[in-house]
């Protein structure tokens, strides 16, 4: 019973600061944006017009353009990803000249390009096909069979407010996949973010104004220790923040499933991660709540205390990892492009400087590990919802170094230590 009193003590606070309207007005705008999401299957040519748009994007230097020719499927499969297909794009040049000093480095490109982009064809072949026009390069591309399984991994491209705004060429991926990136990026890091900064802004105020004067005396008198007094406290906070990520995320899932028939319930675990991630901050939160009994002050602290961590984490992956499957694709397709003499471009990166690196995995080692949260979230909900092949397509299918086991425990560590120095002060003090 104590717990709830105080529990219902803070949410009175939080319904006087009128951040509660935001925090649900925030969620309901949210949950209108994913209802209002609707799904068009895409047919080859237009996923072809896409990779035609990008690579003049990337290739053409305004010089060479790209389109597709003729489209046919040459089986008799009812479904799309069970097709056998043959399609023609078109390089046009600016002159002939152009076209037989750069047609054969481009012709490469152009198919590097369509294997990488439609990488769910099987047994793709290419030749050049004959055409009267000495500007052009017409290649033709045959395949049979594909990776895809079912509707669900098809291509489709995600639109706005019921039909009203396509997203265009860059969006075109599957079913499952815009499952997993609303559920992933929208969500579980814009939206988190979102959830985590008006949590702090809202719950700051919750300790320095029980250490008001007159507010503690007449808490202090009741028959509850100090350290119990504050964690009841510190799990009202955290109590906040469960229930509002609890609504964002349950009503996105549901949406979501009935929007695209696809239920992914490990989602759900979103609600807890969040909280979780709430917690080692609000743990900052707490102790300088103590110490100072200013809300700005714990505002101000906590956030610069969660770039920080946010900082060592982003810098710390971008140190240790790998060269990306997209900027090896990036370089080998700029390669096709180049005299056997001219050099392929190199990954640029801090990875050789030794100080920083040795800097920042000790940073790294000593603080909670935020950042191992979400790229562990991702591993999670990556699996659940995409193949193998997407998976690699999409760079989320390298190993981790760490594991959940490892990451939570030293986050609960730090927790741990934060709030028993606020619980010590809190006791020592005399107010």
């Amino acid at each position: 019973m104590k717990y709830f009193a105080i529990l219902k003590d803070s949410f009175r606070e939080t319904v006087d600061s009128k951040l509660l309207y935001v925090t649900l007005a925030l969620s309901a705008i949210l949950l209108f944006i994913v209802g209002s999401v609707s799904f068009h299957r895409l047919t080859l040519k237009e996923q072809l017009d896409g990779v035609a748009w990008v690579y003049g994007l990337a290739f053409g230097q305004g010089a060479v353009t790209c389109e597709v020719g003729d489209v046919v499927q040459t089986n008799d499969a009812p479904e799309p990803w069970r097709g056998d297909y043959r399609f023609t794009m078109i390089l046009h040049f600016g002159s002939e000249d152009q076209a037989k000093n750069d047609g054969l480095p481009k012709k490469f490109q152009l198919e590097f390009f369509v294997r990488e982009l439609c990488w769910w064809l099987e047994n793709v072949e290419t030749r050049t096909a004959d055409n009267p026009n000495k500007n052009e390069i017409h290649v033709e591309f045959t395949s049979r069979g594909t990776k895809i399984a079912n509707a669900q991994s098809w291509p489709h491209e995600p639109q706005l407010f019921f039909g009203a705004v396509p997203l265009g060429a860059f969006s075109h991926q599957s079913l499952n996949y815009w499952v997993y990136w609303i559920e992933n990026r929208l969500v579980n890091t814009i939206g988190a973010w979102v959830a985590v900064l008006i949590g702090i802004v809202v719950t700051a105020s919750f300790v320095p104004n029980m250490l008001h004067k007159g507010t503690v005396d007449l808490l202090l008198s009741k028959p509850i220790r100090r350290p119990t007094l504050l964690v009841f406290k510190y799990l009202g906070g955290l109590t906040f923040v469960f229930l509002n990520a609890a609504f964002a995320i349950v009503g996105v899932w549901l949406l979501l499933g009935l929007r695209t028939g696809i239920w992914a319930p490990g989602f759900l675990v979103c609600v807890v991660v969040i909280t979780f991630f709430f917690a080692v901050l609000y743990a900052i939160s707490a102790l300088v709540g103590v110490l100072t009994r200013s809300a700005i002050i714990c505002i101000v602290l906590t956030c610069l205390a969660w770039f920080v961590f946010w900082l060592v984490g982003v810098v710390h992956g971008a140190l240790t990892a790998p060269d990306s499957p997209s900027e090896a694709r990036m370089r080998r397709a700029q390669a096709l492009g180049k005299a056997e003499d001219d050099p392929i471009p190199a990954k640029t990166g801090p990875g050789n400087i030794a100080w920083l690196k040795t800097t920042v995995n000790v940073l790294q080692r000593v603080m909670p590990r935020t950042s191992d949260l979400s790229r562990l979230t991702t591993q999670f909900l990556s699996t659940e919802l995409l193949t193998p092949a997407e998976r690699r397509q999409h760079e989320i299918a390298r190993d981790l170094s760490f594991t959940w086991a490892e990451s939570i425990s030293v986050c609960c560590a730090y927790i741990g230590v934060m709030l028993g120095l606020a619980c010590w002060r809190f006791a020592r003090k005399d107010y």
